[in-house]
């Protein structure tokens, strides 16, 4: 990242690049303990506006990306003769507005913040992955507590004896040997974990 850019980063997105980024991390839908998206997804709209990314060359492009996503739900629904609910296309639809504007906004510098993002939670996962082999029982304790004030929405209702997330860190209990001996990092498996970590590698 060259000096200008540097500036013009530090200066205007401090706190809302890394903010989208967490954003994109934790709004996984399936990856995630939470299907809860709610509120994530209505605070990375509000600072796309406040940001004042919806300008008029913006909002031709969404309206672009918006009819090739009609078009694509159209042709899904001829072919698999099924409409899909309207918590599946508002879910979609949310993604792609919202990566749309992120990139939109922040163009090669959303890889900087991702990776940077991404080192901290790595980061975090190792030192309470560390603490959960020499005992299990204390970060269990740990991660279910605030697993009970967060109060996710959780899919997986019939896991739910055996996962608990701190949102940065997810402790996976289920019946077997191996289960508590996984790094999971802030997803439910750590094979989508190790998917996020390859990229910011690449």
């Amino acid at each position: 990242m060259n000096n200008k850019k540097k500036i013009f980063y530090q200066k205007r997105y401090p706190f809302s690049a890394f903010f989208f980024v967490f954003i994109i991390l934790m709004y996984n839908n399936a990856n995630t303990i939470s299907q809860d998206n709610f509120k994530l997804v209505a605070l990375a709209l509000i600072l796309i506006i406040k940001s004042k990314v919806l300008e008029r060359r913006l909002l031709k492009k969404i309206y672009i990306v918006c009819l090739i996503f009609s078009v694509f739900l159209i042709a899904s629904i001829i072919i698999f003769r099924d409409l899909p609910s309207s918590g599946f296309v508002g879910r979609h639809l949310s993604f792609i507005i919202i990566s749309f504007s992120i990139l939109h906004m922040y163009k090669d510098l959303f890889f900087v913040v991702y990776e940077k993002v991404l080192f901290y939670l790595v980061s975090v996962s190792l030192v309470l992955f560390t603490i959960q082999l020499i005992n299990y029982n204390i970060v269990s304790i740990v991660v279910r507590y605030f697993d009970k004030i967060i109060n996710y929405n959780n899919p997986y209702s019939i896991f739910r004896p055996y996962y608990a997330n701190m949102l940065i860190y997810t402790i996976n209990n289920s019946p077997g040997p191996i289960f508590s001996m996984r790094n999971c990092g802030f997803l439910y498996e750590p094979g989508f974990f190790s998917i996020f970590i390859s990229i910011a590698l690449l």
